[in-house]
């Protein structure tokens, strides 16, 4: 498949400069969002946003993030339809697999910014928009959104009472119950209840422990209540829970080398290396449990009479969040014991918004008037990570394997002697502890002067200080089964991690950024406009909670800076929408994963480049029961700069290479969607839905060292549903197919410990299908 931006951008000025109206009853409805912290029109944000409705989601079935991802233009996860929290936009994110690292996508959920990845992998309920943001958003939600937002908005308190259920099944162990209830019970006093229980099988099999790789199960519940205090004051109370039991990790052995089939063959004598058979052979039963509550008051109060302004609103939003996870798994991903990992994560947030929005008149006179938001942002987090390595059974032998010698490099002429160490020892392991506290407070503002009827220009600031202090601290332990003469000898462990022992307390830095914005935007009718955006976004820096040796301990902060071009447009009687955008982007100091041979440190990678265009389009046809919508990402992610990449394993141990001009991982050139929907009327009251999702993405890479075997190919997905129900939507009955030709992709390939050569693969899901019954009234 080959798209262009010329063909592109000549069928957006076709559609721009055509001149003709298309009779129909049918126009497309308003979307409202609250991407500039106050509800206004889609079509009136100078960024290139998604949102996607609650009633959408769930008539596609969707249940994950990253299942929605998909079908947005530049956005990625590194799974698809399955928990992740590798989130990208435009090329850049999120890579969870050093806790230290912190995210480049934020999430807000009801106003409430989640400063931790894995709340990304919570399942969405109870929904009433989801909206996607490309590009820094730094001036309004502040620090750690220098590639996009992802904000979330839970359904409100309605005047009248309202019953929302769903009930559904699908393939492999699948069932979802949610339910939503509530309304105002009285004068003054209103309260939802809403709550989600989903469990999955999922389709990866561990045949060597005869179990389901992919399991999980999900409960969460949501307590909103809402006190009317006066007739220009409420307060909206929320309490939110969320546990997820899992196995973990469903990771295949991909690209068996030689040397490393013959060394697992002795433990699994049908040990292979196919990453698209849905099948795997672990000795370690892992598993993945995480647990979040989160607690929240907004406070709205309207000061428009008190103060005699045009319109003069004040927000405060108080929360606190917090999240406990505890993971074991095997590290090595085979039938041998070699090593397992583990962790504890302990997570506490404490944040305060305090912002004043509304319109005012032109100042000295100049132009029609100021729409304005500014306010105060306070955010605290204290994060204790206690996780490590413990060496298994099998430790001893692997030190004669090929592989062993291969990572020993130099030092393979010390493997009998090494190898004879490690008999005399038993109980090792290798203890990493990370407290960090993070405390920062903001300044932001940011106004919309309208200058004619036709042009404004919209500029904000963030001013943010932030200090982090942290205590970092590895140990390395052993005991000796036989009397050691001359004291302990080392730990074989330790020379095989490359890890010692070392204790840094106190460490301490403070960084002030500013994060600016200005946008032009030029609307000559109500119908379409052009707009032009320049924003920066700032990532902090902090310190590598997976550090071996104590050295490579800090990284720096990161800086994006972003100009984007676009147009808004409804044409033909408001029966097609589209919008396009085009941008460019740098990034100063990117953050990036580094394989270390065992884990991922965090490092910067200099200097990025991200530019390409997002169109999105949805057409109601002259044929009243047939519409069509979907987007198109086109995308040239690449460094500019970065000396001292990691190579591929098969250029040899701490082999190096130059990146300068190569493609980032995860930033597929293309990606299209387009989904058909036919809408049929059965009699008065009753019709039939059939929508097919067209999905493309292209080629990407999947880990930081471009290694060609973790390159996944292109390819097309197809998923179809057809729907009955009242024409109301009071209820309907789904079913449908994910995946109908069952293509078989891989979502993310990385390096195996202890094999090099050899791959983790996690595999897509293949062809599922699902029914579902869903009651709104």
């Amino acid at each position: 498949m080959i798209v262009t931006f010329k063909n592109t951008l000549l069928l957006a000025t076709a559609l721009t400069a055509a001149n003709i109206s298309l009779a129909s009853a049918r126009i497309i409805e308003e979307v409202i969002v609250t991407a500039q912290k106050t509800s206004q029109s889609l079509q009136d944000v100078p960024i290139s946003v998604s949102a996607v409705t609650g009633d959408a989601l769930r008539d596609a079935n969707i249940s994950t993030l990253s299942e929605l991802a998909v079908q947005l233009p530049n956005v990625n996860f590194a799974s698809e339809g399955q928990r992740n929290e590798q989130v990208y936009i435009r090329g850049f994110g999120t890579n969870p697999f050093n806790p230290s690292f912190e995210s480049s996508v934020g999430l807000v959920q009801d106003e409430v910014f989640y400063g931790r990845a894995p709340y990304f992998s919570e399942l969405p309920f109870d929904v009433e928009r989801i909206e996607v943001l490309r590009g820094p958003q730094g001036t309004l939600f502040g620090k750690n959104t220098v590639a996009g937002v992802f904000s979330l908005t839970s359904r409100g308190i309605s005047e009248d009472l309202q019953l929302y259920m769903e009930a559904g099944i699908s393939e492999h162990g699948g069932t979802k119950f949610e339910i939503g209830a509530g309304g105002m019970v009285s004068d003054r006093v209103g309260v939802r209840v809403s709550a989600l229980n989903a469990r999955h099988d999922g389709q990866l099999y561990n045949y060597f422990i005869d179990r389901d790789e992919d399991s999980f199960e999900y409960s969460a519940a949501r307590l909103k209540m809402l006190f009317l205090l006066s007739d220009n004051a409420e307060l909206e109370l929320t309490a939110l829970t969320g546990a997820t039991d899992s196995n973990f990790w469903p990771n295949q052995l991909y690209i068996l080398g030689d040397d490393t089939r013959e060394y697992l063959q002795d433990f699994d004598p049908n040990i292979e290396g196919d990453g698209f058979d849905y099948s795997m052979s672990a000795n370690t039963p892992g598993t993945a449990d995480k647990d979040t509550n989160t607690f929240a008051a907004k406070l709205s109060i309207d000061l428009t009479e008190a103060t005699g302004a045009e319109q003069l609103d004040m927000t405060v939003v108080l929360a606190s969040t917090d999240m406990q996870v505890t993971t074991l798994a095997d590290l090595d991903g085979s039938p041998a014991d070699i090593a397992t990992i583990f962790v504890d994560d302990d997570y506490q947030q404490y944040t305060l918004e305090w912002r004043f929005s509304g319109r005012t008149g032109a100042p000295f006179g100049l132009g029609e008037g100021v729409d304005f938001v500014t306010g105060l942002y306070l955010f605290k987090s204290d994060y204790v990570f206690h996780g490590g390595f413990v060496q298994g059974e099998d430790a001893a032998d692997f030190i004669l394997s090929d592989d062993a010698a291969q990572l020993a490099g130099d030092l393979a002429l010390a493997i009998p002697a090494l190898y004879a160490l490690t008999l005399t020892q038993r109980d090792q392991r290798y203890d990493l502890n990370f407290d960090r506290t993070s405390e920062s407070a903001s300044l932001f503002g940011q106004f919309t002067w309208r200058l004619t009827d036709t042009i404004s220009v919209t500029p904000g600031l963030r001013m943010n200080r932030e200090t982090k202090q942290a205590d970092v601290a590895g140990t390395l332990s052993c005991e000796s089964i036989v009397p050691v003469v001359g004291g302990l000898a080392p730990c074989t462990f330790g020379l095989v991690l490359g890890a010692n022992t070392y204790e840094l307390n106190d460490q301490e830095r403070s960084v002030n950024d500013f994060s600016p914005k200005l946008s032009l935007m030029y609307a000559p009718n109500d119908e379409i406009n052009f707009y032009s955006t320049m924003s920066v976004g700032f990532k902090s820096g902090g310190y590598n909670a997976l550090s071996f040796s104590g050295e490579q301990l800090t990284y720096d902060d990161e800086t994006a800076r972003t100009i984007e071009f676009g147009s808004k447009g409804r044409f033909f009687d408001r029966s097609l929408s589209l919008n396009a955008a085009v941008f460019y982007t740098e990034f100063e100091d990117l953050q990036v994963l580094a394989f270390n041979g065992v884990f991922f440190d965090v490092r910067n990678a200099a200097t990025a480049v991200s530019k390409g265009l997002e169109l999105d389009w949805q057409w109601l046809s002259p044929w009243e029961a047939f519409s069509l919508s979907g987007a198109l990402g086109l995308l040239d992610s690449y460094y500019t700069s970065y000396p001292g990449a990691p190579s591929p394993v098969a250029d040899g141990q701490d082999a190096e290479q130059d990146l300068a001009g190569r493609e980032v991982a995860y930033a597929p050139e293309s990606s299209l969607t387009v989904s058909p929907k036919l809408e049929i009327p059965l009699g008065d009251n009753l019709g039939i839905q059939t929508v097919l999702d067209i999905v493309y993405n292209g080629d990407k890479y999947t880990d930081t060292d471009l290694d060609e075997n973790t390159k996944v190919p292109a390819n097309t997905k197809l998923n179809l549903r057809i729907s009955l129900g009242h024409i109301s939507r009071s209820w309907a009955v789904t079913v449908g197919m994910k995946n109908l030709t069952d293509e078989r992709t891989l979502n993310a390939v990385t390096d195996v410990p202890f094999f090099p050569g050899t791959y983790y693969a996690l595999q897509a899901p293949g062809r599922e299908y699902f029914a579902s019954l869903r009651l709104d009234i």
